[in-house]
C-alpha cells in the first residue's frame, strides 16, 4: 500500500511538473514571456547548508556549481511532495474527505478512482 502510494505521489507530481514545464515552453516560444530560471533556486538552496538565506539580488550573486542540477531537482521533488500531500488528504483518490479511513488490501491504489 505504501508503495502504491509512493509510485502514485512519483507520477503524478512528475507529470503535473512536466505538463507545467510544456505550458512554460510554449508560454516562452510562442507568447515571448521568459522562462523561470530554476538555477537561480539551486543557486539559493546551495547557499542555504552555508548559512546563506537571503540575498539582497540572487542573480547577482556568484554562480554556484551543480546549481542548475539542483534546482531542476528541486523543482520536480517539490511537484511530487505536492501530489503526495494531495493523496495523502484525500484528493483525487475517492474516498472524499476521510484521508485516514483503513482500506482492505484488496482496495485499488490510491490514485485510482473507484465508483462507491
Amino acid at each position: 500500500m505504501i508503495l502504491d502510494y509512493s509510485i502514485c505521489a512519483v507520477l503524478l507530481g512528475a507529470g503535473a511538473t512536466a505538463v507545467m514545464d510544456l505550458w512554460m515552453l510554449f508560454r516562452t516560444r510562442v507568447l515571448g514571456i521568459p522562462a523561470q530560471s530554476y538555477g537561480l533556486v539551486g543557486r539559493w538552496l546551495a547557499g542555504l547548508p552555508r548559512g546563506r538565506f537571503r540575498h539582497e539580488r540572487i542573480a547577482a550573486s556568484p554562480a554556484v556549481r551543480g546549481e542548475l542540477l539542483v534546482g531542476w531537482a528541486a523543482h520536480y521533488l517539490i511537484g511530487i511532495a505536492f501530489a503526495g500531500c494531495c493523496l495523502r488528504s484525500g484528493g483525487s483518490t475517492g474516498r472524499g474527505s476521510q484521508p485516514s479511513r483503513r482500506r482492505s488490501s484488496s482496495a485499488s491504489p490510491p490514485c485510482s478512482h473507484r465508483s462507491s
